[in-house]
């Protein structure tokens, strides 16, 4: 087994205690039988700050805790954590949200090391949703933005139309910097599918881990859990990634309206016009 020491993992949070997080609780069990300690980064987004809270060497995890309250985003974040990277001489960033269940399983796979290829630049797990039990990661990108799951095996490799969760992700930070970084343009939203689409693009693969870890997914329960502005926020940047390609974005426009008369049933009537004032623009 190797040791993770070329590892720099990143965890977002917002508005959330670090007792709270999930992903925390779960990688603090999961990393207690390595020899040396994944370092990780929790980036704070929330309003009160914690740095008073946190245990920065607990169950093989050596934490480095940074807060903004001005809360910019996943993609400030993970650019805070490349430039640490870089100066720490680390091969790989392994982002994580919040509400992800990491697993044993995942830890031995990164041990394993059958992901490291030369032409990998990306290591992802199956992806569970805590809401209904389906898989929602890794997927097919189709035409207008349509991901549907990937049933693959285990240790295969992808290059073309996949996509994935940011979270679980381990990605080459040799590739990061030859991007200039995470795109700011997406600063929370569809950054997981810019990633994925320059991957295709520079013609690298993805790597399927040996490995199932559990997620919360916020729009799984849409009304409940989006706000207003957040839903907004979505719609900026499905807009930005689908413009590229007039194919894609005609298929995007049919979508909205699908979208539209679900949404005429929500109690907020901010929703379907959100989507009625995105759906009317070019």
């Amino acid at each position: 087994m190797m040791q993770l020491d070329n590892i720099l993992g990143i965890v977002v949070l917002y508005n959330c205690r670090l007792e709270d997080s999930k992903t925390l609780s779960s990688l603090r069990n999961a990393c207690h039988t390595l020899q040396e300690p994944l370092d990780v980064i929790v980036y704070d987004n929330g309003t009160f700050n914690q740095s008073n809270q946190v245990d920065r060497d607990v169950q093989n995890i050596k934490l480095t805790y940074i807060h903004n309250p001005q809360n910019p985003g996943i993609a400030t974040a993970y650019n805070k954590a490349l430039r640490i990277a870089i100066e720490q001489s680390k091969d790989w960033l392994l982002l994580m949200d919040q509400d992800t269940e990491f697993n044993q399983e995942f830890i031995t796979a990164l041990q394993s090391g059958s992901w490291k290829r030369e032409d990998v630049v990306c290591a992802v797990p199956r992806i569970i949703s805590t809401h209904d039990g389906n898989q929602i990661s890794p997927s097919e990108m189709k035409k207008g933005g349509v991901v549907r799951p990937i049933s693959a095996k285990q240790n295969q490799v992808f290059s073309n139309n996949v996509t994935a969760l940011n979270s679980g992700c381990l990605v080459s930070v040799a590739l990061m910097r030859q991007l200039g970084g995470f795109n700011l343009e997406y600063p929370l939203d569809i950054l997981d599918h810019w990633l994925f689409r320059q991957i295709a693009n520079g013609k690298k693969k993805v790597f399927f881990l040996d490995a199932q870890i559990l997620h919360g997914l916020s729009v799984t329960s849409f009304e409940e859990d989006v706000s207003v502005a957040r839903y907004k926020s979505i719609l900026q940047s499905e807009r930005l990634f689908l413009r590229t390609s007039p194919v894609d974005y005609i298929i995007y426009k049919c979508r909205l309206i699908f979208r539209l008369t679900k949404q005429l049933r929500y109690r907020n009537k901010q929703y379907w016009l959100q989507t009625l004032n995105y759906l009317l623009k070019w």
